[in-house]
């Protein structure tokens, strides 16, 4: 059984992850070796996309209209936002859920967990952003 009820959550709060692991898999590069690591650490497999529940990390593929409005950011320098996050996002809201998005550029130069550097003008208005969404789910 659900460790919780639907009605018991009334949001959720993302900052980058891996949401598709076949997409993740076809990464290349450092991003791709981190991807690697992360996988075979999921599955405790060393050849992960060989085990049968691989696909049960792919939140993508259990989105639903069901699912929980959904914060969701990440930055132009973290190798899986564009590959992660935002295609998650995207999917979210093609199937009706609340979608707030923060995806900020600087041209490839914010890293990977921006939003903790609160220094950065990008990091307030992701802040902000994020205590909005958290204030009207809460209502």
């Amino acid at each position: 059984a659900p460790a919780l009820e639907p009605q018991q959550l009334r949001g959720v709060v993302l900052a980058g992850g891996l949401y598709d692991v076949a997409a993740a898999a076809a990464m290349t590069g450092l991003p791709g070796w981190a991807t690697g690591v992360e996988l075979r650490a999921l599955t405790g497999s060393q050849t992960p996309l060989n085990t049968a529940n691989v696909e049960t990390i792919s939140t993508i593929r259990a989105i639903t209209a069901d699912f929980p409005p959904t914060w969701i950011t990440a930055a132009d320098g973290d190798p899986l936002t564009h590959s992660q996050a935002i295609p998650f996002a995207d999917a979210l809201t093609r199937a009706g859920v609340p979608v707030s998005a923060s995806f900020p550029s600087r041209g490839a130069q914010l890293p990977q967990d921006y939003q903790f550097l609160l220094t950065l003008d990008e990091s307030k208005r992701a802040f902000a952003s994020l205590i909005n969404f958290a204030e009207a789910v809460s209502r």
